[in-house]
């Protein structure tokens, strides 16, 4: 035979393995070819957090599916969320943020399956993209206002006065979609914007005349609302690219300091002299990725800015005697404590937000958190 005749016998016997006689029929002992396909159901652009349907369709029916992926540390998952590997469907999660600049880095991801049937092996290969997405942030400045000791009826408020707020930040924080995202309006409302806050450290005593009490707290621990933990204020949700939201943050710490002691069996007229009030804070200025949260909490957070921020307020109460001769605070010293603010930093910077946990004011009314020994009268 010369070589186009070879080449057309060789032809003609895989087209008879592989599809069989004229007849219709597969000829005995010649296996069927396998081969199997990657469908990205999705598209090749995935977005972060976002489970993204990957399945494939294999080749003579009966075989099994083993998959793997690479770049990025992007994982693959069944319908429930669980990490998986196997089976013709899958899902593929990619979220990676860059906490030093504040931004969702792009993953560039390979994903690549294996079908076995007992005709053979048969694989390939699909590139996808998981886009990043862009945060830029304005108006950040922090602003402060003094502590003050205010005298009450029932004793001594220490807080901010005349409604402000010790510290006050209300930036305009803006999402910037890639151009390639193919579910803008989703892709946006998987993110919200607000703070977190920690109280690093803290004390909390109050001296009266035979007594001195102490707060016992157990930090750094979370600082958070109720509505939202483990974000402290309010929390806002984006609805589409380039829409801007303008998360505000606000404290006003407050310690109450009443004028006698009080509790049962407090040595008789044991009246305040002096309180110790301190803490310092950590606060981040974050993007959350809510899919994400549901599986990754402590990971779900993009750390666009922070900063940090203190008082000391340590105070000596002044009694007298009124005409009655009964005994009144003639004052109190100091009157004011000035915050403490850092400079606002990008990024996380160098400590961890705690996320679980007692609050701080939850923990202080806890039993057994107050505890009080005798002390030493003071002069009168």
């Amino acid at each position: 035979m010369g070589d186009k005749q070879l080449k057309k016998a060789s032809a003609a016997n895989k087209a008879t393995c592989s599809g069989g006689t004229a007849g219709g029929g597969t000829r005995q002992g010649c296996p069927l070819k396998v081969t199997v396909k990657i469908n990205l159901w999705a598209g090749a652009v995935a977005c972060p957090g976002h489970s993204h349907e990957i399945r494939a369709h294999g080749d003579p029916p009966g075989g099994t599916f083993s998959w793997s992926v690479s770049g990025g540390g992007a994982t693959l998952v069944d319908i429930d969320g669980n990490l998986n590997n196997t089976g013709s469907r899958l899902w593929l999660r990619g979220f990676q943020p860059n906490n030093n600049a504040g931004f969702i880095m792009e993953q560039r991801v390979q994903v690549s399956v294996t079908y076995t049937h007992p005709n053979g092996t048969a694989k390939d290969t699909k590139r996808v993209i998981i886009h990043g997405i862009r945060f830029v942030v304005r108006n950040l400045e922090v602003k402060s206002n003094f502590i003050d000791a205010q005298v009450r009826q029932r004793g001594l408020l220490v807080s901010t006065s005349n409604g402000l707020y010790t510290i006050e930040a209300v930036p305009k924080v803006t999402i910037h979609l890639d151009r390639r995202c193919p579910r803008q309006a989703d892709c946006a409302r998987n993110h919200r914007v607000g703070w977190l806050q920690t109280v690093r450290d803290g004390m909390r005593e109050k001296r009266w005349t035979n007594t001195l009490c102490t707060v016992n707290i157990h930090y750094p621990c979370l600082d958070s609302n109720k509505l939202n933990p483990p974000f402290y204020g309010e929390i806002h949700i984006f609805q589409r690219d380039s829409d801007t939201r303008d998360p505000s943050h606000k404290d006003m710490p407050q310690d109450a300091n009443y004028w006698n002691d009080g509790r049962p069996g407090a040595p008789p007229q044991s009246a305040l002299r002096k309180f110790r009030f301190r803490n310092s804070f950590t606060a981040w200025l974050v993007v959350q990725n809510i899919e994400w949260a549901s599986h990754h909490l402590s990971q779900s957070f993009i750390f666009l800015r922070n900063f940090d921020w203190s008082f000391i307020f340590d105070g000596e109460v002044n009694w007298g005697q009124n005409a009655a001769h009964l005994p009144v605070v003639t004052g109190v010293s100091p009157r004011r404590s000035r915050p403490r603010v850092s400079k606002v930093q990008n990024g996380k910077g160098p400590r961890d937000p705690v996320l679980t946990g007692l609050t701080a004011n939850d923990a202080a009314r806890q039993p057994n958190t107050v505890q009080c020994v005798a002390a030493q009268a003071l002069p009168t």
